[in-house]
């Protein structure tokens, strides 16, 4: 009967020293970040803490999405008639860009945070300017606006998910 019960005492602290590893594991997986710099000017990435299968897919992808200095125009407007918001920090929660449309100065950059479990993406309609790599909850993006000009995003996994950089000079 000892025997038993010390089996069984063995058998319950393995189940949950395995599940104290299992719940670490996913909290640091969590807790990896995604930072990830683009320059109108130049062109420099860096990606860190992804997970699973997707760092391989995320490392083959084609970094050479960067501008070239020259700006991307599209007609103002999002359809909206609120103003721009003048920052240069976008959350992107509920499957939406907050704020919408923001107004920012030549130069700067511009930090775009996934708050939503689900992966999104910041991407330009056309042109050059800003197009990141999908990003998980917790990662950045962040992209230097070095042409004025009015440039139109879009997340390529939602395509009803849209915003707007106002760039001035």
């Amino acid at each position: 009967m000892k025997k038993i019960i010390i089996a069984a005492v063995i058998a319950v602290v393995a189940v949950a020293g395995i599940a104290a590893v299992v719940l670490n594991s996913k909290k640091d997986s969590n807790k990896k970040t995604s930072s990830t710099s683009h320059s109108g000017t130049q062109g420099s990435s860096s990606s860190n803490g992804s997970n699973g299968s997707n760092s391989e897919d995320m490392n083959n992808m084609d970094s050479s999405n960067t501008a070239s200095g020259s700006s991307s125009s599209s007609s103002a407007g999002t359809g909206s008639t609120a103003s721009p918001a003048a920052t240069d920090k976008v959350s992107i929660a509920d499957f939406a860009y907050t704020p919408a449309s923001i107004t920012v100065k030549k130069g700067t950059s511009v930090t775009w945070t996934n708050e939503d479990t689900s992966q999104h993406t910041v991407t330009i309609d056309d042109g050059t300017g800003p197009h990141s790599q999908p990003l998980n909850k917790g990662d950045t993006y962040t992209y230097t606006f070095s042409d004025a000009g009015t440039y139109k995003y879009h997340c390529t996994f939602h395509s009803n998910m849209t915003g707007t950089v106002i760039v001035t000079e």
